[in-house]
């Protein structure tokens, strides 16, 4: 199971440190909010990929010439808090598993470095792309009543009053933009993931997250991930921290996302 790996990861992964990751951001020339504005993408191809922190560290030296990183912080790795909400039977969870479209996440974000917060379903539709709505709130959303409650009705067909916060996660995210195409990639790291006094996480582990218009493999940074052998992987930080926290759920369809865990836990830097 999804918690027999995640286990592993916290208890055998060599890890680089996070320093060297943000040192590795740092020398790439910066961007800063209102010029991303211009590159938010919110109907969208994602295309995720797994690798390594040490990884990273390799790609980002070899393209980082090609992509602006959005400087809010000098660490650049801007931390992020997210509350999901579903049904009392994980209807939202359900629907991925069974790669049914069109889908949903409800989720309430908080930007923690700038104290910014905001309401968003995430529809990935029948043709498989990613529709993104979002409002602004004055603080991390608990309760799906009032403006919170009438904005996630106007965008999702899920009975709202049946929706409730089951899960959740923080991370640390890089957000670069290319200097030749629109494409804006989101690199999130020191993932974990925790509920009714439950945790998991997976140090050492990044998710690499390609937001394009149409998917194009003409992006220096997916050149890169083929150098290193890495193809693209769906992969859910949601269902992820579902999996692990709720160990009824099905998940027959996410075993090749185990498998590849559990080889990456293995890998050691420079292999």
């Amino acid at each position: 199971m999804l918690s027999q790996v995640i286990a592993r990861w916290r208890q055998d992964v060599e890890t680089v440190a996070t320093e060297q990751i943000s040192a590795a951001a740092g020398r790439l020339d910066p961007l800063d909010l209102d010029e991303l504005e211009s590159v938010r993408l919110l109907d969208r191809v994602d295309t995720k990929f797994l690798l390594r922190d040490w990884q990273l560290v390799d790609i980002l030296a070899r393209v980082g010439d090609r992509y602006r990183v959005l400087a809010a912080t000098p660490a650049r790795i801007n931390r992020y808090r997210t509350l999901y909400f579903d049904t009392e039977d994980l209807l939202f969870y359900h629907q991925h598993h069974n790669d049914f479209h069109p889908r949903y996440k409800v989720r309430c974000r908080e930007y923690v470095d700038s104290g910014i917060y905001f309401m968003e379903v995430k529809c990935k539709t029948n043709r498989r792309r990613t529709v993104k709505q979002r409002m602004p709130t004055e603080r991390l959303v608990q309760r799906l009543t009032g403006e919170a409650r009438d904005f996630v009705q106007a965008y999702c067909p899920a009975d709202v009053d049946t929706l409730m916060p089951c899960l959740l996660n923080e991370f640390g995210r890089i957000t670069l933009v290319s200097k030749e195409l629109p494409e804006r990639l989101t690199i999130d790291v020191n993932y974990r993931h925790m509920w009714h006094n439950r945790a998991g996480g997976l140090p050492g582990l990044v998710i690499a997250e390609v937001k394009q218009p149409k998917f194009t493999q003409n992006s220096a940074f997916v050149h890169a991930l083929r150098d290193h052998g890495i193809r693209k992987m769906g992969f859910s930080k949601y269902c992820a921290g579902i999996m692990d926290l709720y160990p009824h759920v099905r998940y027959n369809r996410f075993k090749r996302r185990f498998i590849m865990l559990e080889r990456l836990s293995r890998q050691r830097g420079n292999q």
